[in-house]
């Protein structure tokens, strides 16, 4: 609603959880980076990766989620999920509607806002 594309760099905390189906990478949810290796989200959307078995990623430093990843991007798998224990959607309604997810990587910034990936 009349919002302005991000440049590159202008959000760096800001991560895209996606599903990868036959090599192409769909959007699922935002997410946002709140400390080294650790990422969160609305509990429905680790759900449902959990739920259907699919594989989540954790893409860093997208700016525009149409085109998937690009040349900056760093894609990392999380290492764990969890989804607050008391989560449940009824279809309209979805309470405790939270989940964490760690990724396998430690994330740093440089000063310009810049993301580095270290670690294993």
């Amino acid at each position: 609603m009349e919002g302005k594309n991000a440049e590159l760099g202008q959000f760096p905390h800001m991560a895209d959880l996606s599903v990868e189906h036959y090599g192409k990478f769909y959007h699922l949810c935002g997410a946002t980076i709140i400390h080294s290796r650790w990422i969160i989200t609305a509990g429905h959307c680790a759900y449902y990766g959990v739920k259907n078995n699919i594989p989540i990623n954790v893409t860093l430093g997208v700016v525009d989620i149409t085109n998937g990843p690009h040349q900056w991007s760093v894609i990392v798998p999380p290492k764990d999920i969890i989804i607050h224990e008391n989560y449940s959607d009824d279809g309209e309604t979805a309470w405790n509607d939270i989940a964490l997810l760690r990724i396998r990587k430690t994330v740093f910034f440089n000063g310009e806002q810049k993301l580095f990936l270290f670690g294993k």
